[in-house]
């Protein structure tokens, strides 16, 4: 199979296409934050670089490579009702004391991470034992996004894998995973006029490919065939053509080496918010090519 990425102009590469309902893979959790972000409450500011740091109870690099770690979030509508509450993760009491003021359940607990911050697991199963699904946003203050590219905060990017991946084994449920939160404004040093996106695009990809190994594919295509789901959606730089036979064998649609924010972003009319040149100025909105 022979796949392309969205060019400048924001036209996208042909796709496989059958079905109403998707499981949505990206790395080795679930990549929802499009679908989530706009139930959260933004931070003013981003948190800057982390010190790396050791944990004698994470699991080692590389535990759950050849066996991955496979988890499902809902996809249904009105699915997540989240919020950023001041105090976390260093205590889960602020989301708690958030949901009895307002009354709502909220089933998403964001915290925002620096780079080089590890996995904060003991937050993260304090929001399962609540009821709700951790969602880290990664801030890359101060990091050079080529050097994401080409690799050399990989060893950091492989502890947080394997930290989210030992969460998982160890509590069933998955995370969702944010990298530069609000990248189409200028207020952040990883936004617009700051970082290209080409680049932006490139490092995010990037980290997807460090979390998610495209060979875990075929699996994941059994378990979406046998649960009946009616697509596949695999993110940029995830493409196995043995996977995708095995899906569309199955009567599933298969999408690969698509990201679901940019095709969100197509959808609505609104690249230029990614900072994507469309090279057109119009009022009308298309649908989805």
């Amino acid at each position: 199979m022979t796949t392309s990425q969205p060019d400048s102009a924001g036209q996208p590469p042909p796709r496989r296409s059958r079905g109403t309902r998707a499981v949505v893979i990206g790395a080795a959790l679930v990549l929802a934050a499009a679908l989530v972000t706009a139930g959260l409450i933004k931070v003013s500011k981003p948190i800057g670089p982390a010190k790396p740091v050791s944990s004698s109870l994470a699991p080692p690099v590389g535990t759950f490579s050849h066996h991955p770690v496979k988890i499902s979030l809902p996809t249904g509508k009105a699915a997540y009702l989240g919020a950023f509450a001041k105090g976390v993760p260093g205590s889960y009491a602020p989301v708690t004391s958030l949901a009895l003021a307002t009354g709502a359940h909220l089933n998403v607990a964001l915290y925002y991470s620096g780079w080089y911050e590890r996995f904060q697991s003991a937050f993260a199963i304090k929001a399962t034992d609540n009821g709700a699904v951790p969602f880290i946003q990664i801030d890359p203050t101060g990091i050079r996004f080529q050097g994401i590219v080409n690799g050399d905060f990989d060893h950091y990017l492989r502890i947080m894998a394997t930290d989210v991946a030992g969460y998982g084994a160890r509590t069933g449920q998955g995370v969702i995973i944010g990298f530069g939160h609000e990248m189409n404004g200028r207020w952040f040093s990883w936004g617009y006029k700051h970082v290209a996106p080409t680049l932006f695009v490139a490092a995010w990809r990037h980290i997807v490919n460090v979390f998610r190994a495209p060979g875990a594919l075929p699996q994941i295509a059994r378990d979406t065939v046998a649960i009946g789901a009616g697509a596949l959606w695999c993110q940029f730089g995830v493409i196995n053509e043995e996977g995708a036979r095995i899906a569309e064998d199955g009567g599933v649609t298969v999408i690969m080496d698509r990201c679901l924010k940019v095709e969100h972003a197509r959808y609505v009319g609104r690249m230029h918010w990614l900072g994507f040149n469309t090279q057109r100025i119009t009022s009308v909105r298309t649908g989805l090519q």
